[in-house]
């Protein structure tokens, strides 16, 4: 027993040394459908925020990478409903998903700025986008994303974009599905 716990302990630590951490930073635009809390029909609103993104990559070789990454964002929210058209109102948006991704190419590690990259995976999230007039529209369930990542040298010092989508499924009880768009740099 002692000798499977120090290879375990051995393997864990080699992979460790062998993994890094980053962190990405940018913009992100979420469109969330579903019965908001004060509205009478269905209720779309429109969120966006600022966008922080740590990652850890698990496990990595030349070109490719598995990771645990958490794309936040947090900002402001305005909605459109069926019932009265655009307002005016904004407040408070929050998307914290916790996703496990596939990276190959440009972006899946540190030493990988060259040529174009993708990734995708999956994950659990949360989301909740509030507007005064239409109440909040909260939603936590399964969640798929997906994107490119290329070089971007206007500095000279490896910088690395990635576009990233994302899909999430709402299983409470207003059923609110999520579409997001990030654009992020590294």
């Amino acid at each position: 027993m002692k000798k499977v716990f120090v290879l375990i302990a051995v393997v864990a630590i080699s992979a460790a040394a062998h993994a890094q951490f980053s962190f990405s930073y940018g913009l992100g635009v979420f469109l969330a459908g579903g019965k908001a809390e004060k509205a009478d029909g269905q209720s779309l609103l429109l969120n966006y925020g600022v966008t922080g993104n740590p990652r850890y990559n698990i496990t990595e070789n030349e070109s490719s990478s598995i990771s645990i990454s958490a794309p936040i964002t947090l900002g402001m929210t305005g909605s459109v409903n069926s019932r009265s058209g655009a307002s005016s109102d904004a407040s408070f948006l929050l998307n914290a998903p916790l996703m496990v991704d596939y990276n190959s190419g440009c972006g899946s590690t540190s030493d990988k700025t060259e040529g174009i990259g993708f990734f995708g995976g999956v994950g659990y999230g949360f989301h909740t986008g509030a507007s005064v007039e239409s109440g909040s529209a909260k939603a936590t369930g399964p969640i798929a994303n997906a994107g490119l990542r290329f070089p971007l040298s206007l500095w000279g010092d490896g910088q690395v974009v990635s576009v990233r989508l994302s899909y999430m499924k709402g299983l409470n009880d207003n059923k609110t599905n999520v579409f997001g768009l990030n654009l992020l740099i590294k």
